[in-house]
Formats: C-alpha cells, sequence, structure tokens
C-alpha cells in the first residue's frame, strides 16, 4: 500500500471537509424547498377548504331560494285558479249580455 505524506493527507482532509460543507449547505438547501412547498401546500388546502365551503354556503342559499321561488310559483297558481274562475264567468256574463242585446234589438224592431 502507498503511503501518503502529510500534504496529500491535509489535501485529502481538506476535500473532505468541502464535501461535508457543500453535503450540509445541499440538505439545507432541501430542508428549506420542503419547508416551502409542505407552507405552500398548506396555503392550498386551506384555500380549497374555504372555496368548498363558499361554494356549500352558496349551493344552500340557492337551494332556500329556489324553495322560496317554488312555494311563490304555487301561490301564484292558486291565485291564477281563481282569476280563471273570474274568467270563465266574465264570459258568461258577456254572452248573456250579447243574447240580451240582440233579444232588446228584436223587440225594438216590433
Amino acid at each position: 500500500m502507498e503511503q501518503l505524506s502529510i500534504g496529500d493527507l491535509d489535501q485529502v482532509a481538506a476535500k473532505q471537509q468541502a464535501f461535508e460543507a457543500d453535503l450540509l449547505s445541499l440538505t439545507e438547501k432541501i430542508k428549506s424547498e420542503f419547508a416551502r412547498i409542505a407552507g405552500n401546500a398548506q396555503q392550498f388546502t386551506e384555500i380549497y377548504a374555504e372555496s368548498v365551503d363558499s361554494v356549500l354556503g352558496n349551493v344552500e342559499t340557492g337551494m332556500d331560494q329556489m324553495k322560496d321561488f317554488m312555494g311563490r310559483c304555487e301561490a301564484l297558481e292558486l291565485h291564477l285558479a281563481g282569476v280563471e274562475v273570474l274568467s270563465k264567468q266574465v264570459s258568461v256574463m258577456r254572452r248573456l249580455c250579447e243574447d240580451l242585446e240582440v233579444k232588446t234589438a228584436k223587440l225594438r224592431k216590433c
């Protein structure tokens, strides 16, 4: 086996220290990036949760408004049924008035 001089050993030690420093720097950068990624993931999760809550609130509001609208439509339908009956009565009265007018006209001619 080859013997290394003190200078060679110092160079190997310096290279090893440089490698350790580079490795430490790299692991710190990786740690920092993972922390940033985790922070972003948490932010996105919170935004998603808020969005889902907002959509659910909007859907519930929409459903409540739809129920109110349906109730108003039913009330309008009841009112329109009364108007329809009234319309039929007016039609009958109009026909009777026309018949009366025709009969009155005949009486005048006589």
